[in-house]
Parts: structure tokens; C-alpha cells; sequence
């Protein structure tokens, strides 16, 4: 069984993306393999990076690829083939801030080590 992951599901144009494969043998072991092309596929399933006759170094093959900062946006795709067989992973691009949030706490000014318990107040936006 091959696998693929990314460090995480969703980028933003110009961020570069991180990535393993890795094959497993019957046991559940990491094995080296060749894998004879390694291609990520852009929205329009243009080739944007390939990697070719690549082996696994210490049974994980890591390898990462920088984005165009005007990326189009939409659903890429990485595909490891080994021999005739092909694996897929897909990943987004996606413009996109993270939330913004607020925790605020109120407690007392003073706590002792003897109380076993003292209230707190808190709020989250």
C-alpha cells in the first residue's frame, strides 16, 4: 500500500507545499521503493512539478514544491506512479485568512496555594 500526505489539506498561492509518500509491505512496514514519476497537477491538470525514478530514502520519500504566488485556485492533485500503477492525493488553494478570535479571562487578584478552588470568568469571540 502507497500513501500519500501533505503537511496540511488547503494553501494559499505562493505557499509551498510539503509532502511524503510512503509504502508499506504486507506487515505494515516502511519499505524503499522506486517510484518511477511523482507529478502534481495544477487545477487544470497542467504538470506544475515531476520528479522522476525517485527512491525512498530511509523508507519515507519527502519532498516539497513552491507555488506560484498567482496560483489559480482549486483542487491540485499529486500522483505517485509505481510501475503502471498510479496513486492520488488531492489537496486545495484556497485564498483564505484564519479566524480571528478573542479570549479574555477574569480572576482574582489573589490565589492561594491552600485554595482548592477559585473562580474564573471567561469570555471567547
Amino acid at each position: 500500500m502507497t500513501f500519500i500526505q501533505t503537511d496540511k489539506p488547503i494553501y494559499n498561492p505562493g505557499q509551498t507545499v510539503h509532502f511524503r509518500v510512503v509504502t508499506l509491505d504486507t506487515h505494515f512496514s516502511p519499505v524503499n521503493q522506486l517510484y518511477n514519476i511523482v507529478e502534481l497537477e495544477d487545477v487544470n491538470h497542467n504538470r506544475i512539478g515531476q520528479w522522476v525514478n525517485t527512491t525512498s530514502s530511509g523508507s519515507i520519500l519527502q519532498l516539497s514544491h513552491p507555488l506560484n504566488s498567482e496560483a489559480p485556485v482549486g483542487s491540485y492533485t499529486i500522483v505517485v506512479w509505481i510501475g503502471e500503477e498510479k496513486i492520488y492525493h488531492n489537496f486545495k488553494v484556497e485564498q483564505y485568512v484564519l479566524p480571528k478570535f478573542e479570549i479574555q479571562m477574569n480572576l482574582t487578584d489573589k490565589i492561594s496555594v491552600v485554595q482548592e478552588e477559585y473562580e474564573v470568568k471567561v469570555c471567547a469571540k
